[in-house]
């Protein structure tokens, strides 16, 4: 027969793993649950995004794009004034007058000068049609116009 002594160390052996078990159980069914909430987010198209990549000396690097809903994101990587993600909102008149020039330029993909090996590489993507890649210099009526654009997304930075 047991002492009580020992039926005590017994009992609180067996309430422990009972506790350990339980605990156990609660977090297996909360993760359950969280795991079953479905959470949405809406999906909004990027209508432009202009990625600088970088060259073997300090050209600037960073992505900048606008979606539908006149967000611009900002992420500035080296070499630039303004180094990490910053977002805000263009003015609706800048974003017509970016979707204007857009609608008006860019209906093609295109390429120039890839070949070269140390020149930082600009991509486009336009409304997820089409993708312009170049790499340092690229025609004299394409650079004013994407200066323009630079100019329309940044205009209201707020870094």
């Amino acid at each position: 027969m047991l002492s009580l002594y020992k039926r005590k160390i017994i009992i609180q052996f067996v309430m422990k793993k009972l506790s350990c078990i339980l605990l156990i159980t609660i977090l297996f069914v909360s993760c359950k649950i969280i795991d079953n909430e479905v959470i949405k987010k809406e999906q909004t198209i990027v209508l432009f995004e202009l990625i600088k990549g970088g060259c073997y000396g300090t050209c600037p690097i960073y992505n900048i794009s606008v979606d539908e809903n006149r967000e611009i994101k900002y992420e500035g990587k080296r070499f630039v004034d303004a180094i990490g993600t910053y977002n805000w909102i263009m003015n609706e008149k800048d974003f017509n007058t970016l979707n204007a020039l857009i609608d008006k330029k860019f209906k093609a993909d295109y390429t120039h000068n890839m070949e070269v090996q140390d020149l930082p590489l600009t991509r486009l993507n336009i409304k997820n049609k089409y993708q312009i890649k170049f790499k340092g210099g690229c025609p004299i009526e394409f650079k004013k116009e994407l200066k323009q654009i630079e100019m329309l997304l940044l205009k209201n930075a707020n870094w």
